[in-house]
């Protein structure tokens, strides 16, 4: 594959297999499959074509080798110009506006191409992250390990070597769940995928033994028995969880227990996962970065330390550099550390002082472009709770009218509109009657 963008140093691979029953056939049947390897961390999105593909190679149209002559001049010929670059926040809140059911329009992009002298197109995900290489679901695994998830989650967070097995499910399906535990907590960690997840791992190259940080999916038994290769297992057979760490963090466990008693009454149950992950593992680096703020104790604040003190930290902050950690008097680095505060004061009932951060808030939301940073960095798939709550507080008028002042801003651009409309009606009710009365 000639395909330039986005390439990595990973070579990708996916194939198809499709079986016809014919009496015409010896034995009765006949399998075929193809392939493609690319450097396109968009593979995924090829699926279709080598459906399509392997459809006419059985028609005997075509010879096998015209076909494949076909498929390659396809791929490397799709018009991958058109692709639109996103911004960072650009591409989360529309992921998050679809997610909620706010906007028709998925974040997706289609690529045209041809294929046999008819139109083809290829669907490609818009990612928040550029290591989520191929579409997950959280589902299967929450419901194989169910609370015992968080001992792998924790693993993930320290950087532990992770073993997941099963020798009855499928090969490709092993390496989904691997991708699917790494996008667990990346994003928002950097890099994870890129540098620590081997899908699929055997005993042909066992050169990730090496490294003190992996995430491998592999169908061997003989991984099993050899405990000094991992720190912790995870059979995706029977849900048994064999570890050599500490045990999961109360606030694991609550988190975890929180999410599953919520799960059945939400209406899009990957998004919710999704999003609930998210904000757990952001919070971990809001506690890593602004420790002071948090005024936290015991084994959640160690943890965040452990994490600090990390090379995914050093990871982590070059990837923001030049934003969020370029200068502590770049907007964007105080709109962050505004809106973490805010959200500590209010949840832990300690609201004195909200007033002056939405002051400074208000303040450095001059521009969309920083609405944007604000709405990306928002918890829970774009949560205003943070500002609409100010509506309820008891004879706090001046709070109230800043807030309301801050989403009036919010609401000049589509992406704010969106998630203001969608609030919970009390709280919308709540800052359109406020915003009338006082004409802001």
């Amino acid at each position: 594959m000639q395909i330039p963008i986005e390439q990595t140093e990973i070579t990708y691979g996916i194939s198809v297999v499709m079986i016809k029953h014919s009496d015409d056939y010896a034995r009765g049947a006949k399998a075929m499959s193809i392939g493609v390897c690319t450097k396109q961390k968009h593979f995924y999105c090829y699926r279709n074509l080598l459906l399509v593909a392997l459809e006419m190679i059985f028609s005997e149209e075509y010879s096998q080798e015209e076909i494949a002559i076909q498929v390659y001049n396809s791929l490397n010929n799709a018009n991958w110009e058109k692709l639109p670059i996103l911004s960072e926040e650009e591409s989360r809140i529309a992921k998050w506006l679809y997610y909620k059911q706010l906007s028709e329009n998925f974040t997706n992009e289609i690529i045209e191409t041809t294929f046999l002298n008819r139109n083809m197109y290829f669907e490609i995900d818009c990612t928040l992250e550029a290591s989520e290489i191929m579409p997950v679901s959280f589902l299967p695994l929450l419901s194989i390990f169910k609370e015992k998830t968080m001992s792998l989650y924790d693993a993930l967070i320290r950087g532990k070597r992770i073993i997941l097995f099963s020798k009855n499910k499928p090969a490709w399906e092993v390496c989904t769940f691997a991708c699917a535990l790494t996008q667990l907590a990346s994003p928002p960690l950097i890099n994870i995928a890129d540098l620590h997840l081997h899908p699929y791992a055997h005993l042909n190259n066992l050169d990730f033994l090496n490294s003190q940080f992996f995430i491998a999916g592999v169908t061997n038994p003989l991984f099993k028995i050899r405990p000094q290769w991992w720190d912790i297992f995870g059979d995706l057979d029977s849900g048994e969880i064999i570890s050599h760490l500490p045990p999961p963090l109360e606030a694991d466990l609550n988190f975890i227990s929180f999410l599953l008693e919520n799960l059945p009454s939400e209406h899009n149950k990957e998004s919710y996962i999704r999003s609930q992950f998210f904000d757990y593992t952001q919070n971990i680096i809001d506690l890593a970065i602004f420790e002071e703020d948090f005024q936290e104790k015991g084994s959640k604040l160690q943890r965040a330390r452990d994490w600090r003190g990390s090379v995914e930290f050093e990871y982590y902050s070059n990837h923001y550099k030049g934003k969020i950690f370029a200068d502590e008097r770049e907007p964007q680095y105080l709109i962050y550390k505004l809106l973490t505060r805010i959200r500590i004061a209010f949840a832990k009932e300690k609201i004195k002082g909200i007033r002056k951060m939405y002051y400074e808030l208000d303040t450095l939301l001059s521009s969309r472009d920083e609405c944007l940073k604000f709405l990306s960095m928002l918890p829970n798939n774009g949560d205003l709770h943070c500002l609409t709550c100010t509506f309820f507080l008891d004879n706090d008028l001046k709070t109230s009218r800043v807030a309301c002042s801050i989403l009036a801003k919010l609401e000049e651009i589509p992406e704010g509109k969106a998630l203001i409309l969608a609030l919970p009606q009390n709280e919308l009710n709540s800052y359109l009657a406020y915003r009338h009365r006082h004409a802001i």
